[in-house]
């Protein structure tokens, strides 16, 4: 299975693929790209994978599936979920890039967010070009310095210098750049292969911050610029500079409506991944309570083309998650019972609630969002929830989330896969 999530750095939002044990190629596909760009309201697909060299690998794709290009709010972002995958040794990383191999490094985490000091490679001398200048600092960029960003027609003024001949085939990132009082930068960028103005852009903060040092229009090399929702930091004191700003996994409202919104696109044996749920979903009415960060909450896509699946085999697709949650407890020594049709117990407690949406057509099930919320570290409960318990509870042991959502998904595809070949 391959799990996918959300991220956001400084506003710019991204897709974001654990593919360390395959299951990439179809995210690569431009119009797959395309279409879960635009569904998911997102700037830019991301793919974490394993590097022979470093400690992992990331691929950056624009939502029009244009990819070579480094992105900075992308990378803190990817960093951030190499620390949350627990693929990370320490708190300081390298990471393979399509421009270079980057060194990165988690300053702080403080209430899901975490701050990342990310190393950019070394910027191109900047040129002068009519009235900006074109660097490239991983991505190329025009940088225009302005009297007001706010004064300035982004939408419009941006797209005609992206198409400027000069700057063909490629095309180029735009950066309005304002000097505040204060030696500060506000900056608004224009980004090519989102083909708009985006929240933040890493890479357009670094060119803004190298050519206003450039050009003496800022006191030292240490910069701090506002983007339209964060403000970041460019230390450019030496040969690379380094970007430093926000990360973090976005809260969605529940994994099944993401994985709705979504389905049109989306690979078979995708897993949707949230730590943070506003309204994770239960049967009926109900809502899956979950501290954040504490448990595990994923939706499995599950397609059956062909007509593999009859309806009237509803009730053996509940059967086989079900005993795949099961075997993934009892390999923790726990011995769990199924009260149909959607709960796992433990001793008559509540541990697992699972969410079952068919598409069915003409008596056929052409395909499943399987939701599943497993209670792993939770040792709070709300008074309405006194039946509930965590595995935590049961064994006294805090468990790292990544590891262990790994175990239970691969137990889950074991069983799904003696139903595909109707065992």
């Amino acid at each position: 299975m391959t799990k996918l999530y959300k991220y956001s750095g400084a506003g710019n939002l991204f897709l974001v693929v654990d593919a360390r044990e395959g299951g990439a190629d179809p995210f690569r596909d431009a119009q797959t790209i395309s279409s879960l760009c635009r569904d998911a309201r997102t700037d830019g697909l991301m793919i974490l994978s394993e590097s022979d060299s470093a400690d992992f690998r990331m691929e950056f794709y624009n939502p029009d599936g244009s990819h070579g290009m480094m992105c900075g709010n992308g990378g803190r972002c990817i960093v951030a979920f190499a620390g949350d995958l627990g693929v990370l040794k320490s708190r300081s990383c390298t990471f393979e890039a399509p421009d270079a191999v980057h060194n990165a490094e988690i300053l702080s985490e403080s209430e899901g967010v975490s701050t990342i000091k990310l190393q950019m490679r070394k910027p191109s001398a900047p040129e002068r070009f009519h009235d900006g200048f074109f660097i490239d600092t991983g991505a190329r960029h025009f940088v225009k310095i302005v009297a007001d960003t706010e004064s300035v027609d982004v939408s419009g003024e941006g797209p005609v210098v992206r198409h400027r001949p000069e700057f063909a085939p490629e095309g180029v990132n735009v950066d309005f750049v304002q000097i505040l009082p204060d030696g500060s930068l506000r900056v608004r960028t224009f980004e090519k292969g989102v083909e708009a103005e985006t929240p933040a852009c890493g890479t357009g903060i670094v060119a803004a911050a190298a050519v206003a040092l450039s050009q003496g229009l800022v006191r030292g090399p240490i910069v701090s610029l506002r983007a339209r929702s964060d403000t970041l930091t460019v230390d450019l004191s030496s040969r690379e500079p380094c970007l430093t700003g926000p990360a973090t996994q976005v809260r969605i409202d529940s994994t099944n409506n993401e994985a709705r919104r979504l389905w049109a696109s989306l690979p078979d044996r995708t897993v949707i991944v949230s730590d943070r749920q506003s309204s994770g979903r239960g049967q009926g009415d109900h809502v899956w309570y979950s501290t954040d960060g504490s448990n595990l909450t994923f939706s499995i896509v599950l397609r059956f083309p062909g007509g593999q699946m009859e309806a009237s085999s509803l009730k053996a697709l509940m059967d086989s998650v079900s005993l795949g949650v099961c075997s993934y407890l009892e390999g923790h020594g726990i011995s769990p019972a199924i009260k149909y049709p959607n709960d796992i117990l433990v001793d008559g407690k509540k541990i697992c609630g699972i969410l079952i949406e068919t598409f069915i057509e003409d008596k056929t099930i052409l395909g499943a969002i399987v939701g599943v919320g497993f209670d792993l570290n939770e040792t709070i409960w709300p008074e309405y929830l006194p039946e509930a318990v965590s595995l935590r509870q049961l064994t006294g042991r805090t468990y790292e989330r990544g590891a262990e959502l790994d175990s239970l998904l691969a137990h889950i595809d074991r069983s799904l896969e003696k139903l595909r070949n109707g065992k």
